[in-house]
């Protein structure tokens, strides 16, 4: 029976930027404001090899940047891209109003695997109503690591089969399953309350 129901975040509650939008907004931001020259094109090189990594959430709690700037420029990037970021991730609002009618049946929680560099804001929706929050960066373990969805279970109290995992990634979904978790993969909301109603956890 199922008593907690976990999502990840980017893609599921928000939206989330474009990746080849960041990686160009990184470049002209060495280039500007911090004044760091392209030389020979490595400057794109090495954002084309970090953004990926970054931005794609597999930050495991350290910042990437720093394999190439000193200290100061890699936190003047993470600051600039924490700002870039809160404007481009945008809570999906229809999936926020099914959050809250869920919290009334089943307790909520997050998985995600966010960087530390990039953890989300309280104020991106009403975090109150997720009561568990695992994000990869914070654990050092991300998705579909099978470690990622002990320490979720455990610290949401519940048996992984008591769990549902929902998550726009097929690997993760898997991951969650493996683990004995039940899962459903993310496609579009509509498609997401149809495999819950035929699930029985929403009429």
């Amino acid at each position: 029976m199922i008593k907690n129901i976990a999502f990840d975040v980017g893609g599921v509650l928000l939206k989330v930027a474009k990746i080849e939008d960041t990686r160009q907004g990184i470049v002209d931001f060495l280039k500007s404001e911090i004044g760091v020259r392209e030389e020979e094109g490595k400057i794109r090189r090495i954002v084309d090899e970090i953004v990926p990594q970054w931005f794609s959430e597999k930050g495991l709690g350290e910042n990437l940047w720093s394999k190439y700037f000193s200290p100061e420029i890699s936190a003047k990037i993470v600051g600039e891209y924490k700002y870039y970021h809160d404007k481009k991730y945008v809570p999906i609002s229809k999936m926020v109003d099914l959050c809250k009618r869920l919290s009334k049946k089943y307790e909520l929680g997050i998985l995600s695997n966010f960087s530390n560099d990039l953890i989300v804001r309280d104020s991106f929706f009403e975090m109150k109503i997720f009561k568990t929050v695992v994000f990869s960066g914070t654990f050092g373990v991300a998705k579909p690591d099978q470690e990622i969805y002990k320490i979720y279970c455990e610290k949401a109290g519940y048996k992984a089969e008591e769990v549902l995992f929902i998550d726009d990634r097929e690997e993760n979904v898997k991951g969650a399953i493996r683990f004995g978790m039940k899962g459903l993969l993310f496609e579009n909301q509509d498609k997401l309350e149809k495999d819950m109603r035929e699930a029985e956890i929403i009429e």
